[in-house]
This record gives C-alpha cells, structure tokens and sequence, in this order.
C-alpha cells in the first residue's frame, strides 16, 4: 500500500467532528440474581461492624439513584453510563440492598493485582510496520494502569489524555479523573512499560525499543500504585462517557491486572459489566491471564470474559512461561467451556428482554398521594401473561415519588422498582401469570402529587440462563523480560537486576509479566483495526478482530495446549493482511491447540 492512501486519525477527526459517536446498549430487561446470598459479594464480611466500600450494580443507571433512600454517611458516586454506584455500607445496608430487586450485584472494594530483546519482530508487527506500512495512526488505545510518565520522550507525541484518579467519595467532587498532561502519574513505572509496548516511538533507541503501533493515539487512565476495583470501573465509565459524548474514539483498551484466580465467570461483576457495555460500544478490551502458573485453573477472573481477549506470556522461543496462568483442563470438575461463540451467545441470552410482543392485559389506575402515605392498586395478571412493564407520570413533575410493584400483597415482595428522580418513572418485569400484584405509588418525604399508572402485560419468555465463560487464554505473546518504556527514576528499573537480561537504557527497562504480554497483543489489536480503517473508512467489530487475532496465531511447538495458550503465539502480519482485505475470521475458523 502506498503511503498517499493512509490517512491519520488526526486530520479525520478535524474533518468530521464528532458525528457518528456509538451509543451504548441498555442494559434494561437483563435477567437479575435472586435472592440475598446470591447476590452479596462473598467478600464481605457482615459479621463486623463499621463501613464497608462497596460498588453497587443495578440494571440500569437511572436506579443507582435509589441510594438516596439510605442513610449513607459518605454519600454515593453515580457513575455517568455504567449502571453502577459507589458508596460505604454498613452490614445492615448491604443485606437490604441485596434484596432490592434492580440490583443484580453488591460487590467488595478489594484490592486488584497488577501482572507483573523485542516483541515487535517476534510477533511479526515489525514487518507490518515495515512492510505493510501500518503504524496505527488511525487508531486510539487505552491504558488503563498504575500511570504513565506524561513527558516520556517516546510517548509524549500520542499522548493525548493522561488522567490521574480522584476518589469522589473523600474529594466531594462530582468527576473521578482528572487531567494531569505531561505529568508523571506513574508511581513505579507499570504503566509507563505497558504504554511503550503499544505506542512508543523507540525516540531515545533510534527506533530498536519502538512499540506495536507508535503512531496510535493514546489515553492513560492512572489507578496508582494501589489498584481498587472502582477505579478500572470508573476509567471505563469515564471513556464510555466520552465515547458517547464523540470526545474520543477509543479501539482497543489494555488491562494488565485482576484477581480471583481460578473463580468462575460472573457477569454481574461490576468490571464484567464495564468491558460488556464497551464491547458493545466498540471497543475490544485485551487482558493478563495472570502470572499464577504453572498450574490450572488460575486464570486472571476478568480474561474469562467471552467479549475479551485474554492473553498468555511466553518466553523469547515462543515457549510458555511458568508463571503464565492457565485455564482449566477438559477434565475439570465444573465449568470449564473453550467455545466462545457459546459463551458470548449465553451471554447475550442473559442480557435479552424476558417478553415477546404479544400483549394479554393493559390498562390504568389515577388518583392522589399526599405527605408520607402511599396508594396502592390491585391487578390479576392474566394466566398468559409473564411478563409487564408500567409508567407512572405525576404532577407536579418536580415532586419526588417513587414507584414498586409487589407480588400477593401489599406489603409483598418487590419484583420491581423505580426510584430515579425522573418523571415519568418506568418499571418492568418478568411476572407469573394468575398471580395478584399491587401498583404502589409512594411519595418520598413530603410530597404531593396527582398520577397516573399505565401499565401492559406481555406473555413471557422463560428462560433459564447461566452465563457460562471462556476459560483458556485467547493467545500468547512474549512476557519474558520485555524491552519498553521506563523513566529514569522509575522503581521497575531495578527489576531485572542481577540477571542476564538487565539492560542500561536510559528510557528503557525488561519486565516480565502477563502485563507484558498483554499490552503487546493490544498494539497488535491496534495494527488489525488501523489496517481496517485505513483500507474502508470504518472501525471494525470487536469480535471481528478477536477472531482473526485467534484464527492466525500459530501452534509453535508441541507443548501448547488449549488451556495454556488458547489458540496459539500471536501473528501481527497475517491477522493485519486479513483486515486488510476485508478477510475477517470467524469463530468456525479458530482452531485451538491440541489437547
């Protein structure tokens, strides 16, 4: 391809502005956790006292605000797009949030783990930045990490957005990132290592260092040394965010962390839920499989993910590491799926609507509500019906009342509930037919208001879905002692110490890791959707370039088994010349290794 027909990302988004910005998928109408147990992180422990920070995940944004019905001591953070909240509970809080019914998780604030001459020539990125002419100029990557250093010499031309955490709880502050520019908002040198792995210019090696694709924009979201879960949790609130507003146009988003080694798949997990709604806006999140290896079952809880890519850390002849975590063996006792069309397809089954469009029933209750006191209207489902959603619109519009629906009773149990401080306030659910519910309409604190309940039934779909994940890595790349970016004074340079791979660069340091590994197979990402771009004007699907970056890796040597590597060591150069040519990969065409 000659060098006239690329164009840069740059001068298009000079030219077309922020038209066209992608739209997150609701997550309304998903199927919910029943029941307290069900639905606490195992994490906590309600047998003490005192707060608890906490992340809250409801079925939709608009109901985080229900939390303002609780006594909270150190308020509550509503994230902009994701349907979740951030606050401190006590015991008693998280047992009654639990059973409310729009909220399908209530999740510990622990602690997360990061994973700690040239992976460009053995990937093959070298040739298709050589040969191919591909450097991801039209493209923008994310980091998400411990930071980066804002005037590195390699990174500091695509470095477009380098934003540091901001507690909203302790700071009072209605954001969460803040932009520090050229600062070095990495305390040890992590993040800056990722970074250079997918975009550094190789500025102070006369190129021998530069990264997958260093011309690709990129954005770094700085967690600190610390790594808490709402703060990944937040950095893809905040870049979905922006992605919607038609601020940015994010590609591919590195995440070198995670922790629950060996757990099962959870698709309510509050950072399931943010890669879930940024795939479906685009963006395809590559993660660590973890460096607990050699044994099975020890794969990083978040590369499970079927809508992520998981990657494995290999040695400089392409064999495995000892640290790279693996997956779980045919013989496992439990969940131990390979087929990511079937995980992604049970997935999306999990988030589908529990109705069909044949209305059974419909029709509308008035009256007025006044002080404290709620109304209450009785309805008798129809036996075909199994499903009902219903609006409650009020004036005035500026009072504050909330709305439920309760099975048998009065005082039954909440199958639904709308308490967002909009009106109108909408609620739906998945009901038995032949069953009596009541419409309570209550006024929160001293309002007043006339209404009106619509409501319709609709038959149900029954279904009965566990959301099942992947669990093997998607493929390898090198995580040995990897050669990239560091700052001088960054503490990860004395990491190869002592070793045969210790280097003197100035800029530079070897790390090894699946953190390694990981932000490698993004640049390669990165290379697949800038070919695309370049060629058809028109970012990719995200399951379009997982496939093909699975489809061409390679088997290298006999000892790869599915639960090791996945499909196989990572090929820039022919995943790229598929994109290309329009020549996607499908999940029929993804062999993995022998096992």
């Amino acid at each position: 391809m000659g060098q006239q027909t690329m164009f840069d990302r740059r001068d298009f988004l000079k030219t077309t502005g922020t038209a066209g910005a992608a739209t997150v998928l609701p997550l309304s109408g998903m199927a919910v956790a029943t029941g307290t147990n069900e639905t606490i992180d195992d994490s906590f422990n309600l047998s003490v006292s005192g707060l608890k920070e906490a992340l809250v995940v409801f079925t939709s944004n608009e109901q985080v605000d229900r939390l303002r019905h609780l006594d909270l001591e150190s308020g509550y953070h509503k994230f902009e797009v994701l349907p979740i909240g951030y606050t401190e509970l006590t015991s008693d809080q998280i047992r009654t949030i639990a059973d409310w019914p729009e909220v399908r998780y209530v999740q510990k604030n622990v602690e997360l783990e990061y994973y700690n001459d040239d992976a460009r020539e053995a990937t093959q990125a070298g040739s298709v930045q050589s040969n191919l002419g591909y450097t991801g100029s039209s493209v923008h990557s994310v980091v998400i990490d411990s930071g980066v250093d804002g005037d590195h010499p390699d990174l500091e031309d695509d470095l477009v957005a380098n934003w540091r955490y901001v507690n909203p709880l302790s700071s009072r502050e209605d954001t969460t990132w803040k932009e520090v520019g050229s600062l070095d908002s990495d305390d040890n040198g992590h993040g800056t290592h990722c970074s250079g792995s997918i975009t550094g210019s190789g500025k102070k090696s006369d190129g021998q260092y530069r990264g997958m694709a260093p011309d690709a924009d990129l954005t770094v979201y700085s967690a600190g040394l610390t790594l808490l879960i709402v703060k990944p949790v937040a950095a893809y609130d905040h870049l979905l965010a922006r992605q919607q507003a038609g601020e940015t146009d994010v590609s591919v988003v590195s995440n070198s962390w995670g922790g629950g080694d060996g757990t099962d798949f959870n698709p309510d997990d509050a950072v399931n839920v943010a890669t879930w709604t940024a795939y479906n806006q685009g963006i395809l999140p590559v993660f660590a499989a973890s460096n607990s290896g050699p044994d099975t079952n020890t794969l990083n809880q978040y590369a499970t993910a079927p809508h992520v890519l998981g990657v494995a850390a290999t040695k400089d002849a392409k064999s495995v590491t000892d640290f790279s975590s693996r997956g779980r063996t045919p013989s496992y006792d439990g969940p131990n799926n390979y087929d990511r069309k079937k995980a992604l397809r049970n997935l999306e089954e999990y988030y589908a609507a529990n109705r069909t469009e044949t209305e059974v029933d419909s029709g509308s209750y008035s009256g007025t509500v006044t002080a404290a006191a709620s109304e209450y209207h009785r309805w008798d489902a129809p036996k075909k019906a199994g499903y009902v959603a219903a609006t409650l619109s009020w004036t005035p519009s500026a009072e504050d009342i909330d709305f439920y629906l309760h099975e048998g009773s009065e005082d039954g149990r909440v199958v639904a509930s709308g308490a967002t401080l909009n009106e109108p306030e909408t609620i739906a659910a998945a009901i038995d037919g032949g069953t009596t519910y009541y419409f309570e309409v209550r006024p929160f604190a001293d309002a007043a208001a006339d209404y009106t309940v619509d409501f319709t039934a609709y038959e149900g779909i029954k279904r009965n879905v566990t959301p099942t994940g992947i669990y093997r890595p998607g493929v390898a790349a090198p995580g040995n002692y990897v050669m990239s970016t560091l700052a001088p004074e960054d503490p990860l340079q004395a990491y190869a110490a002592g070793t045969e791979h210790q280097d003197t660069e100035e800029y530079y340091g070897t790390i090894s890791g699946t953190s390694m590994s990981c932000p490698v197979t993004a640049g390669v990402a990165t290379l697949v959707v800038d070919a695309y771009q370049q060629n058809f004007g028109e970012s990719p699907d995200p399951i379009d370039v997982l496939n093909t970056i699975e489809t061409e890796a390679k088997v290298v040597h006999d000892s790869y088994t599915a639960w090791n590597v996945g499909a196989g060591f990572v090929d820039a150069y022919d995943a790229v010349k598929r994109a290309e040519s329009d020549d996607w990969a499908t999940f029929g065409t993804v062999k993995l290794a022998d096992y």
